[in-house]
């Protein structure tokens, strides 16, 4: 709209081109003042309209300082921060992050502002050091240190390391506190990324020498209802967790969790699907208790392969941990590591000493993820002490072994290619015929491999290189056919695949141990 005549020297100007400059001579003529809002609708949890309120007297914390800000974002770029996109969201951040208001008048629970009667500190301004006053609570609680006792001195030489304690007690909680500072790892829900971490690094900063600054923020994503709505007491769909431990169980919850989804993504809280968690632990227990009944049995490619393949979901497992990928690292202890053992016996394997190492291995990887189902399953290997005091599994390259892992994934592959041909061909074979490749079609296909990896193969090269070995000049036009066959396939051949080719492998020997098992299976 236009304003009209009664609106003096802004007759007749739109009213999108004028406001501005209306709002700003009105707040400079001391006849109007700025009222703040929400960006958007805020309900208390009683279920009215909250409203702000500006509050006079008020005292503020400068986390506007230049310096502060400046050594917050350095400080910062030197943490462990997940996940990175807040990382790199954090200069912003605190460049952007103004003064917070330091105390708040009322009936609340906290600590008293000295300098102001009937005030208290404002919880975001001193929550953000709790985990340092964590360390002596205890001797505050136990009446070991009177709170008379808590100077400036007292502070000083326990955080700081300034001064000379006062009594012996002092240097115990010091020890105390050099042990159990920095925190390695804060975890907060993602509200908290422009509201509690930035006050929690800047705190640390202001405070803290560089040696007790926190190590690193975990920032995890929201646990939602169906329709992703937040589940909260305001807004519904909570479930006791007394009640949710028996219907579901507390590890069936932990792998659900861990397992459904990123940490950085919001997971949509669903019963049937913990239900089928709880179902996977039970069919664990039962596989591992049906073990018991094998009879030793040892054959030293198969026994080799899951012993190889336990030190690769380990080496797998313990990456993942590293950088906190929560769900590779819970699906390769309860999936994949389950898919391997079911493979073991269905091949027939039964070596009772590879088992037990096995087994002992896996519930040690599972104890982080469900303490309970693995104190269990520890108990059932005969062992008296808690799984929980016992070292984790770490990676032991010695027991590597490349040639059976090549192995069992050609009786894969053969398996699996006998099936199509029998599929395509529609035909029920009497007998079934392997051919392996000879020592030296394997030897040439390396080459191929190799010189195509380094972008120089060269087909007749290869042709003229191998006529020159007296030992191959014989099979002249055998490997002249050949290296032209397979020209084409090395180029298309995956990275995965080029690897596994590069090491040499006895086919025959292979496929010979496995008699039984084809036999079984293509039958």
């Amino acid at each position: 709209g236009i304003l009209n005549e009664k609106c003096g020297q802004y007759a007749g100007i739109k009213i999108s081109e004028i406001k501005d400059t209306v709002k700003n001579d009105l707040i400079q003529k001391n006849l109007a003042t700025t009222m703040k809002e929400f960006s958007e609708p805020v309900i208390c949890r009683c279920k009215e309209k909250v409203m702000i309120k500006q509050i006079p007297d008020q005292w503020f914390i400068k986390y506007s300082d230049e310096h502060l800000t400046t050594e917050s974002k350095d400080y910062a770029a030197s943490m462990n921060i997940y996940p990175l996109e807040y990382k790199d969201e954090l200069p912003k951040i605190l460049d952007w992050f103004g003064d917070r208001a330091a105390i708040r008048r009322g009936s609340w629970l906290g600590t008293e502002f000295p300098y102001k009667r009937d005030w208290i500190i404002e919880p975001i301004s001193d929550s953000t050091l709790y985990p340092a006053y964590y360390v002596l609570s205890s001797y505050v609680n136990q009446n070991k240190l009177p709170v008379t006792e808590m100077t400036h001195e007292f502070f000083d030489y326990v955080f700081l390391g300034i001064g000379a304690p006062k009594q012996p007690l002092w240097q115990v909680i010091k020890s105390d506190f050099d042990y159990w500072y920095p925190v390695d790892i804060n975890l907060g829900g993602k509200e908290h990324k422009t509201v509690h971490f930035p006050v929690y690094i800047m705190n640390h900063v202001a405070i803290m020498p560089e040696q007790k600054r926190p190590q690193g923020i975990f920032v995890h994503w929201w646990v939602t209802q169906k329709g992703k709505e937040k589940i909260s007491k305001s807004k519904g769909g909570a479930e006791p967790i007394v009640e949710a431990a028996v219907t579901y169980g507390v590890d069936a919850m932990r792998l659900y969790y861990l397992h459904i989804g990123s940490p950085f993504v919001d997971i949509e809280w669903d019963p049937d699907a913990v239900i089928k968690y709880k179902n996977r632990m039970g069919t664990i227990w039962k596989l591992v208790k049906q073990l018991n009944l094998l009879k030793n049995q040892q054959q030293e490619n198969l026994d080799n392969w899951l012993k190889s393949m336990l030190q690769r979901r380990i080496q797998k497992i313990l990456t993942a941990f590293e950088t906190l990928d929560l769900r590779i690292s819970s699906n390769e202890i309860f999936f994949e590591i389950q898919k391997d053992l079911q493979w073991y016996v269905k091949r027939g394997g039964a070596n009772k000493k590879v088992l037990e190492t096995y087994v002992q291995t896996w519930i040690l990887l599972m104890a982080p993820i469900t303490p309970h189902l693995a104190e269990e399953l520890w108990i059932t290997q005969g062992q008296k002490q808690f799984v929980s005091n016992e070292s984790y599994p770490s990676f032991n390259p010695e027991g590597i072994s490349e040639k059976d892992e090549v192995g069992e994934y050609l009786l894969i592959r053969v398996i699996d290619d006998v099936n199509e041909i029998i599929k395509v061909t529609k035909i029920t074979p009497k007998k079934i015929c392997i051919y392996t490749a000879p020592a030296w079609k394997q030897q040439l296909f390396r080459k191929a491999l190799e010189r195509t990896a380094q972008n120089n193969f060269n087909a007749g090269q290869l042709i003229k290189e191998t006529m020159a070995d007296p030992a191959m000049k014989p099979l002249g036009q055998q490997i002249s056919q050949f290296i032209a066959k397979i020209a084409a396939e090395v180029k298309t051949i995956s990275e995965n695949d080029r690897g596994r080719f590069m090491i040499p492998l006895d086919e025959k020997k292979h496929l010979s141990d496995a008699t039984s098992y084809l036999s079984k299976t293509l039958h």
